[in-house]
């Protein structure tokens, strides 16, 4: 998948919304990455720091909204999934190390109208480098919603996007 895959929604959808229902870009997609972030140590070879489930705060770049809190989970084999803050649906993709150390994924959001029928799709592409030896990463996205068919493009957006360990009770 490129770094120039869409979001779907339709017209009726305002930016609010739409940033909204995509997570306000929740991590969002295509990347240029801090500089920063440090590459982990073990680096290409060695992903497994990025498993498990973050914290995260999405920042939109200027004029695209407030930084939102959200909660992404990275799966052995590659699976992703993605929550913020103030967005109706779950984020479903998968993610995949490079060979600098970054990791690179994409996913999807739908959004639904009031009575719960499909009015488009937001894709989120996004790169992170690992920081403080793979407890945190930090990294950019590309959030890009359209109309369910792929061929209207209603909004585009960038921002930044930063992680840490979500804490366990009692751990």
């Amino acid at each position: 998948m490129s770094n120039d895959d869409a979001i779907m929604v339709e017209p009726r959808v305002n930016r609010r919304q739409l940033l909204i229902g995509a997570g306000a870009a929740g991590a969002a997609a295509a990347v240029g990455l801090a500089s920063s972030v440090t590459p982990v140590a073990a680096a290409s070879s060695d992903s497994s720091w990025i498993v498990g489930a973050w914290e995260i705060v999405i920042t939109p770049d200027a004029n695209q909204g407030p930084p939102q809190p959200g909660v992404i989970t990275f799966a052995p084999g590659g699976v992703v999934t993605d929550v913020d803050a103030n967005s109706p649906s779950t984020g479903v993709g998968g993610w995949k190390a490079d060979d600098d150390g970054r990791i690179n994924l994409t996913f999807r959001n739908f959004s639904f109208d009031s009575n719960g029928n499909a009015q488009g799709m937001a894709t989120i592409n996004v790169t992170v480098h690992s920081k403080n030896d793979g407890k945190g990463f930090s990294g950019r996205y590309k959030v890009t919603a359209t109309d369910l068919s792929g061929q209207t493009t209603f909004f585009q957006g960038t921002g930044a996007v930063s992680g840490e360990h979500l804490a366990i009770h009692g751990a």
